[in-house]
């Protein structure tokens, strides 16, 4: 894990930017507290760890193109990724979640 300090910025881009899409929405202020997250992504290696221990919701995501090991996970659903941190955080006693779209 790695630690992130917090601050504020802005989020969005601002009405005179060219190209700019309306779904980039308004530009507001956005203030976060410190959180860390981790370094890399997470390995299949480590997805069938917690699955072998029960967690991460029983499911076993099918091998990428490149095989599994050490490769980033995929074919996760959100619902898939909160399950794993849900079981993080049952396992170690400490707080797991998903980083959020500002984070």
């Amino acid at each position: 894990m790695i630690s992130i300090s917090g601050g504020t910025f802005l989020m969005g881009a601002p009405e005179e930017e060219l190209a700019r899409n309306a779904r980039e929405g308004a530009q507001r202020k956005v203030a976060m507290a410190p959180f860390a997250i981790s370094q890399t992504e997470i390995t299949y290696d480590q997805w069938d760890a917690c699955v072998a221990d029960g967690g991460c919701g029983a499911y076993t995501p099918p091998a990428g193109t490149k095989g599994r090991g050490l490769q980033p996970v995929a074919r996760v659903s959100w619902r898939d990724a909160q399950a794993c941190t849900a079981s993080l955080t049952k396992k170690t006693g400490r707080p797991y979640r998903l980083p959020s779209e500002a984070e």
